[in-house]
């Protein structure tokens, strides 16, 4: 959430692509959603050195589109908490 959340709203106001919800563009999302996959590959290749390959890349980009729709759609700085209730219930889940 770190790196993702700034990097949705940089992007998003360089690249307004088309707007989603509220002040949230397509820019944004797919920014974020690109920095929590790749975050989230490179966590899980470093940690989860018993786990399959398949099992893992599952793990991150349902951890990275859940992320990204928490994203999207919280408002006024609540995305603060909906991120990472929404990464825990991902990973607790799966």
């Amino acid at each position: 959430m770190a790196l993702a959340d700034p990097a949705a709203c940089l992007f998003g106001r360089q690249f307004p692509m088309k707007k989603l919800y509220k002040k949230k563009s397509l820019g944004g999302s797919l920014a974020f959603f690109a920095t929590a996959l790749f975050l989230g590959l490179l966590c899980f290749s470093i940690f989860q050195t018993g786990a399959s390959l398949d099992k893992w890349l599952y793990k991150c980009v349902l951890l990275a589109l859940c992320t990204t729709l928490a994203e999207a759609f919280s408002q006024k700085g609540s995305d603060n908490l909906t991120i990472p209730l929404s990464a825990l219930g991902v990973l607790a889940w799966v």
